[in-house]
């Protein structure tokens, strides 16, 4: 009696002290005290068809700014500009820490630009965005280096052509392009028919690593994983430490011959980001910590995935969008030709091209890679959305919902670069490289990418379907980040 008196007594203190918190913050689902939402959610999301649709239900059911509870650890999600901006840009200095996934913490051990907080974060923040500087991101350089891998795809897609006809697995298409552009930056070298296997295989263990990883394994704790979904978890660690390595790989090379002589780098004229990483890691003064072997690898990973998975992710959205839409083509081309005639388009001319630059908006809203978004701490007690907020709950603007607000975008489900067009300041709350301090460090470079590829891609060739129209479905509605749907279209030389 005594014992039963004692745990009930236990059971009712972690069930008042559980309920407590949750009164202290955003409505949100029921929650079970210990183990939070983490049963309901799998049903949540098997019954509304996905993990964004899930998001989308609870928006409409709790509001604009709701709370999830993955075991003890309140998730508030924020689902409106206005309350983004809020929060994320002009309260940025309290939401600047990350709050790792366990599973990210601990398959990177704290290192990285994704899995990473403090003096180490900024450091190697500061150095990357310095050194994309000086290798010409934001200037004329980083436009020809765009411009010298979209050519030279160009050029072996002509090469293969028939009748000036190719067809082409869109996916791989622009994951040519994209992988060459930011392994050019990164480690100095493109990738063509001598090494593309080399590229298939990382593509490879790329996929294999998102398609373990779903928005649920995220949120476990390790020890639940370890214990009720211990082989996803070995599958999980396997195919991200399979990432790094294989990514890493060169690198690692060049920095052993380096180190033995083999190799010299011109600390006035570095290659690549790797030869400005490793004549960092030479100097006397500099943190080891940070600028060690295991720092490189993660770095390197979270860059080029950054750079490559997002960038190809959108064409391949996008393109699939124009497929469908060829009175969107018709009216672009028609804006192209007037503004550049016959040369190809440059970055000076983006004030003279409104609706290519509607279009792109709209192709990244649509595209919305994450289904969920990356989490911040949040420091201190404060208010979200007329929502008091404890210390220690993790914060989002979850962008997949932003994306598609009703409220925002008229008819968000359709396709409609108008939107754009009619409503000047729309694309200010366009926010797919996030906001606040953690926004996109490669976001520069993207935009470039988009706006150079999409425009020059369409003054060059005519895009039809090889077979039936597309349809623009992801088909990882439960994962972490989306993959839209392959397929393949025939490019047609003008």
């Amino acid at each position: 009696m005594i014992i039963l008196i004692f745990l009930t007594t236990i059971v009712l203190w972690i069930a008042i002290h559980h309920y407590r918190r949750v009164s202290r913050l955003p409505p949100g689902p029921f929650s079970l005290p210990i183990l939070g939402n983490i049963p309901m959610l799998f049903y949540y999301a098997w019954k509304a068809g996905g993990v964004v649709p899930m998001m989308s239900m609870m928006k409409r059911k709790y509001g604009n700014v709701f709370t999830i509870w993955i075991g003890t650890i309140p998730h508030v999600s924020v689902t409106d500009f206005e309350t983004c901006h809020e929060v994320f840009a002009k309260s940025g200095n309290r939401f600047s820490d990350k709050a790792f996934s366990p599973i990210f913490n601990e398959a990177r051990n704290g290192f990285g630009m994704i899995a990473m907080n403090g003096s180490i974060w900024q450091e190697i923040r500061r150095f990357s965005l310095q050194t994309f500087r000086n290798m010409g991101i934001g200037k004329d350089l980083m436009e020809l280096r765009i411009m010298s891998e979209l050519d030279f795809r160009c050029k072996e897609i002509d090469e293969e052509s028939t009748d000036g006809v190719t067809e082409v697995n869109a996916t791989e298409f622009f994951d040519l392009i994209a992988g060459s552009i930011i392994n050019t930056l990164l480690m100095g070298s493109r990738f063509d028919k001598g090494n593309s296997h080399q590229f298939l295989r990382l593509k490879m263990l790329i996929e294999e690593s998102t398609k373990v990883l779903s928005p649920i394994d995220v949120m476990l704790p390790i020890w639940f994983l370890k214990i009720f979904r211990k082989r996803r978890y070995s599958l999980m660690m396997k195919a991200h430490r399979d990432v790094m390595d294989f990514l890493a790989k060169d690198a690692i090379q060049r920095v052993e011959d380096v180190l033995s002589g083999k190799v010299e780098i011109n600390p006035e004229n570095p290659g690549d980001y790797v030869d400005s990483f490793i004549l960092k890691m030479l100097q006397k003064d500099s943190d080891k910590k940070a600028y060690s072997i295991l720092s490189l690898k993660s770095v390197l990973t979270d860059l080029w995935i950054a750079g490559q998975e997002t960038t190809t992710t959108t064409l391949v959205s996008g393109f699939c969008q124009l497929l469908n839409h060829q009175d969107v083509v018709d009216k672009l081309r028609k804006e192209l030709l007037s503004v550049v005639g016959s040369r190809s388009l440059t970055l000076k001319d983006k004030n003279q091209t409104p609706y290519l630059n509607a279009v792109i908006a709209e192709i990244q809203r649509h595209a919305s890679i994450l289904n969920i978004n990356f989490f911040k701490i949040n420091h201190e007690v404060t208010e979200i959305g007329g929502h008091p907020v404890d210390a220690g709950a993790l914060v989002t603007a979850q962008l997949s919902s932003l994306h598609s607000d009703e409220t925002t975008y008229s008819n968000p489900n359709e396709f409609d670069p108008e939107k754009f067009v009619n409503d000047k300041n729309l694309s200010q709350k366009l926010i797919p490289f996030g906001i606040g301090k953690r926004a996109c460090t490669g976001e520069a470079l993207a935009r470039a990418e988009l706006y150079l590829i999409i425009g020059n891609l369409l003054l060059r060739y005519k895009f039809q379907p090889s077979g039936p129209l597309v349809s623009n479905i992801d088909d990882a509605p439960y994962s972490f980040a989306k993959k839209p749907r392959g397929y393949k279209m025939q490019l047609i030389k003008i």
